[in-house]
């Protein structure tokens, strides 16, 4: 069992350490617009902790990439986006990703 943890256990925290990286990038671009940014990484349902953190903090619009996908692959990989869309109540932008 510990062989098969510990590379699963260094991935996750490869891949957290990347994601807060790419993050605080991302806001210190932002933040030289003048644009007032916070960001917040977590492990739990995608589109419920949107929901939810939006809600307990106030947030006023939800700025989000989405990739478009439609039919198949919509099902089989969900979507975010639309589950925040329609789960939650806060103003959702959505921006079509590259």
């Amino acid at each position: 069992m510990g062989e098969w943890y510990l590379p699963v256990q260094a991935s996750f925290e490869t891949a957290d350490q990347h994601t807060r990286a790419y993050l605080s990038h991302q806001a210190n671009r932002l933040r030289e617009q003048g644009i007032r940014v916070s960001t917040v990484v977590g492990v739990s349902p995608v589109a419920e902790s949107i929901i939810n953190y939006a809600a307990a903090n106030g947030v006023d619009l939800i700025a989000m990439c989405t990739h478009g996908r439609t039919g198949l692959a919509r099902w089989t990989l969900g979507s975010v986006a639309d589950r925040v869309l329609r789960a939650g109540d806060t103003p959702i932008l959505l921006v079509r990703a590259r």
